[in-house]
C-alpha cells in the first residue's frame, strides 16, 4: 500500500513538471526554450554543420533525401532553415538528396562539390532568393533531376560540360533567369525545363543536342532569338510556344527534323526559313503567329497538317521542286493555310504538285484567304562568245525585262542584243525590252564586230575638246587606241585639252534699222570666225522698253501708227545664238550652290542630259530632298539617279526624299547616314535592273521607307533583294 502511494505521488510530481515545462515553452520570452541542432548526419558517410549562416555538407558519398529521414527534426538545419544564406557541398559528396534543401527561404548561394554526380528531385525547389549556383568546371555532375531548381531566383546559369541530362522542370518558373549556358555535351532537354522563365533572353543550344521535348521553353516571353543546331531531330509539342521569338534559325545538317504540334505557336517572328531536312510539321505548329508573313516548305514535307499556319499573316509560300520519296502531291489539310493575309501567293513548279482540302484556306474567323498561284520558271543567261559566268535563277513573274549586258566582250566585238531561242533578239540599244514569260527561258549574248571610224588627232576648238588619234565604234559608241578595236580607252584618256569656249569680238551693225524694220548687229568668235551670234536693233522710233514689252509677250495686230508704237508680232527675238550650249561630258562633276549638292553627269545627250545626285555639300543637313533637275551654264539636266555613298558622313541626316524622276540607285547609296530615320521614295520607276545589288545596304533597322501605295508589295521583295534589311519597315 505504501509503495502504491509513493508511486502515485511520484507520478503526480513528474506529470506536474512535464506540464509546467510544456506550458512554459508556449509563453513568449520564457527562458525554457529548445535549441535547434547545429550539426548531424545527412548520409551514410555524410554530415552537416551550420555555422554563421553557412550550411556545410561534409564527409563522403551520397546524401539522404528528405523522405529517408525517420524524424524530420534530424534534417539538415531543421528549425533554422531561414537562417541559412549559403550552402557548401564538399568535394567528396557524390549526390544531393531529393527535396533536401526545399524551401530554404533565405538561401542565396550554393556551391556544388566537384564529385557530385546528380542533384536530386526538387532539391532546391522554392528557394526563391537563391541567386548564385556555382558548378565546378572540372566536376562530375551528370544529371539535374526533376524540378531541382523550380521557382528559384538565379539570373544566370552556366552548366559544366559534364552535364548530359536536364530533367523535367529543372529550372521551371525561375522569374529572374536571363542567361543560360548549356553544357556542350548535353543531348536532351526534357519537358518544361525552362517553361515560364519569363525573363529568359539568352540561351545557347549546342551542336550535339538531339531532342527538345514538349514545353521545354514555353512561355519564355523575352526569348527573342533561337538557333536550332543541325543535330536536332525532334522538337516536341509546344516546345517554343508563346515565346517572344522574332528570329528563328535552323542550321542545316544531315538529320531529318520532326516539328511537333504547336511547337512554335504564338510567336511574333515575321519570316522563317526551314532547311530541306525538315520532313514533318505538326498540327498548328506555327499557328497564331500573327506577324508571320513568309515561310518556305522544305523538300521532304509531304503534307501541311491541320491549322499549321492558321491565323498567321503568311502571304507567300513556295512549294519546292525535286524528287521526293513518294509520287503523290503535297496534301494541305483543313485550316492549314487559313491566314489573315488578304492574298496568299503560292509559287510552285507545276499545277499538279499540291492537293488542297475544301477548308484549307479558312481561318479562325471563318473567312477564306484569296489565293494566287504562280508557276516558277528558270532563266539562264549565257555569255555566248563573251567572257563571264553563266547565270541561272528562278522567277514566277509573268514577264521578264531583258537586262543590261555585264559580260566582257570578245576581242574586236561589242554586244548587240540577246538571242532568245533560235532567231529572236532584242537590240542592245533597247536593253529594257519586256517579254512574256510562259516557260523556262534561255538567253544568249549576241556579239558583232566593231564598226570603226578613224578620228585623226585634233586640237581643241571653242566647242570641241582636243583629242589624240583614235578609233570610234558607231555600234557601241566606244573609243579604241587601235584599228582592230581590241584596246578600249576612255573619253578622258583620248582628251588632250578641254574646249576653249567662245571669245567674242565687238558688236558690228550688219543691218541698219529703219522706221519699218529692225536692224541687226553681229559679233564673231575670235577663236573660230564661223561661230557668230546676233542681236536685234529696234526699228527707229521704238524704245528699248517697247522692245522688252514685246519680249514679255504683249500681243496685237496693229501696224506702226507713226507715234512711236510698234506691232509686237513683227518684232523678232532679241538675241539668237547659232549654237545651243553643249552638255558636259559623262563623269563630269559639278557643284550647285543653290541645291547645296554635287552632281555627276551620266548622259551628255543633248535631248536628255542626265546626272546623278552625288552628295550634299552640307554635311550637317537634317533633311535632304533630291531635286528633279539642275541647271549648269544654260543646260538643264534631269536628275535620274543617286550615286554610291551619296549620304556618307551625314551624321545629322534624318530624312531623305526623292520623286518619280529617280530611276537608278547605286550601291551603298545610303551607307554611312547612321541617324537616318525616314526615306520618302516616291519613285515608281525602280526595278531590279536599275537598282544596284547593294543599293540599300547599310540602312539601319530603325529606318522607315515610304513608297507609293501601288508599289508596296513589289518594293517589299525587290528592296530586300537589293540589300535592305528584312527588319526595315516599308509603308
Amino acid at each position: 500500500m505504501l509503495g502504491e502511494k509513493c508511486f502515485k505521488k511520484l507520478l503526480l510530481i513528474v506529470t506536474t513538471v512535464v506540464t509546467a515545462l510544456i506550458f512554459a515553452g508556449s509563453i513568449p520570452g520564457n527562458t525554457l526554450t529548445a535549441h535547434a541542432a547545429t550539426s548531424g548526419k545527412c548520409g551514410p558517410n555524410a554530415t552537416w554543420r551550420l555555422s554563421s549562416g553557412t550550411l556545410y555538407i561534409e564527409g563522403s558519398g551520397d546524401m539522404w533525401g528528405k523522405s529517408e529521414y525517420a524524424n524530420t527534426s534530424d534534417l539538415p538545419a531543421y528549425g533554422s532553415e531561414s537562417d541559412v544564406s549559403e550552402i557548401v557541398i564538399g568535394d567528396d559528396i557524390t549526390s544531393i538528396g531529393d527535396r533536401i534543401f526545399n524551401s530554404f527561404s533565405n538561401l542565396k548561394t550554393v556551391t556544388i562539390g566537384k564529385n557530385v554526380d546528380s542533384i536530386g528531385q526538387m532539391a532546391f525547389e522554392y528557394c526563391k532568393n537563391l541567386e548564385n549556383v556555382n558548378f565546378p568546371t572540372d566536376g562530375k555532375l551528370r544529371c539535374i533531376k526533376v524540378n531541382a531548381f523550380n521557382q528559384c531566383g538565379m539570373s544566370t546559369i552556366a552548366l559544366p560540360d559534364s552535364v548530359k541530362t536536364v530533367e523535367y522542370g529543372a529550372f521551371h518558373n525561375c522569374p529572374n533567369l536571363k542567361t543560360v549556358k548549356l553544357s556542350s555535351d548535353i543531348e536532351i532537354i526534357e519537358e518544361s525545363v525552362f517553361e515560364s522563365d519569363e525573363n529568359l533572353e539568352n540561351i545557347n543550344l549546342p551542336e550535339g543536342l538531339r531532342t527538345i521535348y514538349s514545353h521545354a521553353f514555353a512561355s519564355c516571353k523575352k526569348l527573342a532569338k533561337i538557333t536550332i543546331p543541325s543535330t536536332v531531330w525532334g522538337i516536341g509539342d509546344s516546345a517554343f510556344s508563346n515565346c517572344g521569338l522574332t528570329e528563328l534559325n535552323f542550321v542545316e545538317g544531315s538529320s531529318y527534323l520532326h516539328i511537333d504540334e504547336n511547337a512554335f505557336a504564338y510567336n511574333p517572328f515575321v519570316r522563317v526559313s526551314l532547311h530541306d531536312h525538315v520532313d514533318s510539321i505538326g498540327k498548328y505548329a506555327f499557328s497564331y503567329c500573327s506577324n508571320l508573313e513568309e515561310i518556305n516548305i522544305p523538300l521532304y514535307v509531304s503534307e501541311l497538317n491541320e491549322g499549321v499556319f492558321l491565323d498567321t499573316n503568311v502571304s507567300y509560300i513556295k512549294i519546292p521542286k525535286g524528287e521526293r520519296a513518294w509520287e503523290s502531291p503535297i496534301e494541305v489539310y483543313d485550316f492549314a493555310l487559313g491566314t489573315k493575309a488578304s492574298t496568299l501567293t503560292i509559287e510552285r513548279y507545276s499545277a499538279s504538285d499540291i492537293y488542297f482540302s475544301a477548308k484549307a484556306f479558312i481561318n479562325s474567323s471563318g473567312h477564306s484567304t484569296t489565293v494566287k498561284h504562280k508557276i516558277i520558271k528558270k532563266i539562264i543567261i549565257d555569255p555566248g562568245e563573251g567572257f563571264g559566268t553563266r547565270a541561272e535563277f528562278e522567277t514566277s513573274d509573268e514577264s521578264y525585262t531583258l537586262p543590261e549586258c555585264t559580260f566582257e566582250a570578245p576581242a574586236g566585238k561589242h554586244f548587240v542584243g540577246w538571242l532568245l531561242g533560235e532567231n529572236e533578239y532584242a537590240l542592245a540599244k533597247q536593253p529594257l525590252v519586256s517579254i512574256q514569260l510562259i516557260a523556262d527561258l534561255g538567253i544568249k549574248a549576241l556579239w558583232e564586230s566593231h564598226d570603226l571610224t578613224k578620228l585623226s588627232e585634233q586640237k581643241a576648238t571653242c566647242t570641241e575638246n582636243g583629242h589624240i588619234e583614235c578609233w570610234h565604234c558607231s555600234g557601241c559608241d566606244k573609243y579604241f587606241s587601235d584599228s582592230d578595236g581590241k584596246n578600249e580607252i576612255s573619253l578622258d584618256a583620248i582628251t588632250t585639252e578641254k574646249a576653249t569656249g567662245h571669245d567674242w569680238g565687238e558688236w558690228v551693225v550688219t543691218k541698219e534699222p529703219t522706221e519699218t524694220e529692225d536692224g541687226i548687229k553681229t559679233r564673231t568668235c575670235k577663236n573660230n570666225p564661223s561661230h557668230t551670234e546676233t542681236e536685234v536693233i529696234p526699228k527707229k522710233g521704238k524704245s528699248p522698253e517697247d522692245n522688252n514689252n514685246s519680249e514679255n509677250g504683249n500681243s496685237g495686230n496693229n501696224s506702226n501708227t507713226g507715234n512711236g508704237e510698234s506691232n509686237p508680232a513683227e518684232t523678232a527675238a532679241p538675241k539668237v545664238e547659232n549654237e545651243a550650249p553643249e552638255p558636259k561630258p559623262v563623269d563630269t562633276t559639278f557643284t550647285d550652290e543653290e541645291q547645296a549638292a554635287e552632281f555627276v553627269v551620266t548622259s551628255a545627250d543633248k535631248q536628255n542630259p542626265t546626272v546623278d545626285y552625288k552628295c550634299t555639300t552640307n554635311k550637317k543637313a537634317k533633311k535632304i530632298t533630291v531635286p528633279q533637275t539642275v541647271t549648269l551654264e544654260g543646260v538643264t539636266y534631269n536628275v535620274t539617279g543617286i550615286a554610291s555613298k551619296a549620304f556618307n558622313g551625314c551624321k545629322k541626316l534624318k530624312t531623305v526624299s526623292f520623286g518619280d524622276n529617280i530611276e537608278n540607285i547605286r550601291a551603298n547609296a545610303f551607307k554611312g547616314a547612321k541617324n537616318l530615320k525616314t526615306i520618302n521614295a516616291k519613285s515608281s520607276k525602280l526595278t531590279k535592273d536599275t537598282l544596284a545589288k547593294k543599293a540599300f545596304k547599310g540602312i539601319g533597322s530603325g529606318v522607315t521607307v515610304k513608297v507609293p501605295k501601288k508599289m508596296k508589295k513589289t518594293y517589299e521583295k525587290l528592296f530586300v533583294k537589293k540589300g535592305l534589311s528584312k527588319s526595315v519597315k516599308i509603308k
